[in-house]
Order: structure tokens, then sequence, then C-alpha cells
């Protein structure tokens, strides 16, 4: 059941993307993703190629999300490299989004410390020094 919870969480967060795709491309009008150039927080002027760039960005993050959601679902073996990979991959996109991703940064901020912590596990990291 967590196996499958995970999955799904993964597969949502991957279909989340879809909406700075679209946004950047202006393939729909959205209240909490409006159309912008600016990225980093209205730091840097990506420009309107440089903006659709950007939402091929979110496609990709979200391409790659649902590939780890369906990995960790089918128990393949890289299952937990794969998240990390899409994870690191969205987490940069979603800063590139800011302001409008904070919620995008903190979930990935949340799957990369699981992630760590499962990773510590299995290599015994957590077990106390034998003296």
């Amino acid at each position: 059941m967590p196996r499958l919870a995970a999955a799904v969480f993964l597969v949502l967060h991957g279909f989340a993307h879809v909406l700075g795709f679209l946004g950047s491309w202006r393939l729909a009008e959205l209240r909490d993703v409006p159309y912008t150039t600016l990225v980093v927080n209205g730091a840097i002027d990506v420009g309107d190629v440089g903006i659709r760039i950007v939402g091929l960005l979110w496609l990709a993050a979200a391409a790659g999300l649902v590939v780890a959601g369906i990995a960790v679902w089918r128990s393949v073996r890289s299952a937990l490299r794969i998240t990390v990979v899409a994870t690191s991959f969205s987490l940069v996109v979603c800063v590139l989004g800011l302001p409008a991703s904070p919620v995008g940064v903190a979930i990935d901020v949340a799957v990369l410390s699981v992630a760590v912590a499962l990773t510590a596990m299995r290599t015994g990291s957590f077990r106390p020094a034998v003296r």
C-alpha cells in the first residue's frame, strides 16, 4: 500500500507540472499560473521564446515524475534512482517557476529527504557504531 501511495503521489505531482507547460505556452488561462516571461522569482526575463523553452522543461519534469511513479509502482530495481533524478529536475524547474511554484519546491524537497532517508536505511548508515 505505501508503494502504491508513493507512486500515485509522484504521478499526481507530475500532472501538476503540466500546468506550468500550459501557462507558459498560453494554452490555458490559469489564475494561479499567470503567463509571464520572468523566472527565478522575477530575477530573469527570458522573453517569449525562453518561456516556451521553460514550458518544455515543465513538460519534461512531468514526464519524468510519471515515469518515476510507474517505476515505484512496478518495483523497478532502480526506482529510487529514477525518482531522485526526476525529483531533482522537478526542483530545478520549480525554482525557475517561482513565485508561482513554492508548493512544488516544498514537495520536491520532501521527496528528496525521504529518498535520502531510504538510502541511509538501506546502507545501514543509521546503525549505531560498534565499539
